[in-house]
């Protein structure tokens, strides 16, 4: 097992480099049956150790009876504003969306006939823009960058032939870095003569259970998989710096929670070498609309306007031969917030996302390449804010994320011990 000073150095990487624009749950876990099908495998994944991670009660179905997963992400893209209005003056902000490397790490082993358990860190959740001090919407967001990353502790009980289940307990560190401007010269507002404000480094840790169910048909052909995440409560506290701005710099705090999500999934072995995957799930956004924000003037309680939204993929697995197969998949994710609230610091807009991913395995070795690339909607916004708190006067700036495109690179090897 890894040494635990090496999980928390882990967990930290992981979450200060998984935050990105889309939306803040996202299927893609590092492992080639998460990338390769665009999540369509997720519920089901009997494929590797993360499965401790997708669906608990699949690490009663690995092959092996242990192994060590280690994954990276790299995620690029290109998130550019097009501005119609800004009466603020301001820029664009060019490319909004930063390089981020994203690891992962799992591990899993069968302690008795029935009884399996696994241990990992993988990216819970994560979102994000960097727009620059001159952006248009400055007033709103000049950095946003919310990330959580989750050490994972997993069982998984094999009832009978049919029936598995699993269950997983995972204390997340969420981590927060947000900055806006406040306007100096409230009259008449304009880049270069604005404070600024800085929540920087607030962190939380907060636990997140999953409950998932296999249910295998004695025919074998069908694999069917259900997984419920639990709501996270997170409460972030940490510095608030003011920079020429007439606010107290101090302790900033923000309170939200991090929805429930429920998961159903489908897996049907069509040939020997062919595996076609369906997946639906529910996440339940409106319990992440209403949060709380205090830095320095009181606690205040907004509500993004936030809705339960949902999603579905399709898959497939193929076996080249006995030692390669390539994984390929489609989703569709909806957009959890519309137009009229939708903000820069969270612009998510619905997701359509392609993936596929490549598997070699020698002897206790198996590699993967794979890559997803999602088209993030065309994110229009039309926020109205005030440039200085307590003012009275609002700067609006309104336009569409036309260039939105997001880019998941990842590999992994895993060892079969």
């Amino acid at each position: 097992m890894l040494h635990r000073n090496a999980l928390t150095i882990l967990c930290f990487i992981a979450a200060v480099s998984s935050s990105y624009a889309g939306s803040p749950y996202q299927p893609e876990i590092g492992s080639p049956g998460s990338n390769g099908t665009a999540g369509a495998a997720n519920p089901v994944n009997t494929f590797d150790a993360s499965a401790l991670r997708t669906n608990p009660a699949g690490l009663v179905r690995l092959d092996e009876p242990e192994s060590l997963f280690v994954g990276t992400q790299v995620l690029s893209g290109v998130m550019r504003f097009d501005r119609e209005l800004a009466t603020a003056g301001g820029t664009d902000g060019g490319n909004v969306l930063p390089l981020e490397i994203i690891p992962s790490v799992f591990y899993s082993r069968q302690i008795s006939e029935d009884w399996h358990f696994g241990v990992g860190i993988a990216p819970a959740y994560g979102l994000g823009a960097e727009y620059g001090d001159n952006f248009a919407g400055r007033y709103q967001t000049i950095s946003s960058n919310f990330a959580g990353a989750g050490v994972y502790s997993s069982v998984g009980y094999n009832l009978n032939d049919e029936w598995a289940v699993g269950l997983s307990v995972a204390a997340i560190r969420t981590t927060l870095e947000l900055s806006f401007a406040v306007s100096t010269t409230p009259a008449t507002p304009s880049p270069g003569t604005d404070g600024k404000v800085l929540l920087d480094d607030i962190d939380d840790w907060s636990r997140q259970s999953t409950l998932g169910i296999l249910y295998t048909p004695n025919d074998g052909q069908w694999t069917i998989g259900f997984v419920y995440r639990s709501k996270t409560e997170v409460d972030l506290k940490g510095d608030l710096d003011v920079k020429n701005a007439p606010l107290p710099s101090g302790t900033g705090k923000v309170s939200f929670d991090m929805p429930e999500a429920y998961e159903i999934g489908a897996a049907y072995q069509y040939t020997d070498r062919l595996s076609v995957f369906l997946e639906a799930d529910l996440q339940r956004w409106s319990q992440f609309s209403k949060y709380t924000v205090d830095i320095g003037m009181g606690v205040n309680h907004l509500d993004r306007n936030w809705r339960d939204s949902y999603r579905v993929a399709v898959g497939l697995n193929y076996q080249l031969s006995p030692h390669a197969a390539v994984f390929a998949g489609t989703s569709y994710d909806m957009a959890p917030v519309t137009e009229k609230y939708r903000t820069f610091d969270a612009p998510t807009d619905e997701q359509i996302r392609m993936s596929g991913s490549y598997v070699y395995q020698r002897q206790k070795l198996r590699y993967s390449l794979g890559a997803s690339v999602i088209h993030a909607g065309d994110g229009k916004v039309d926020q109205t804010v005030e440039v200085t708190p307590g003012s009275g006067l609002f700067a609006r700036t309104k336009g569409q994320f036309s260039s939105y495109y997001l880019v998941f690179v990842s590999a992994s090897v895993e060892y079969r011990f």
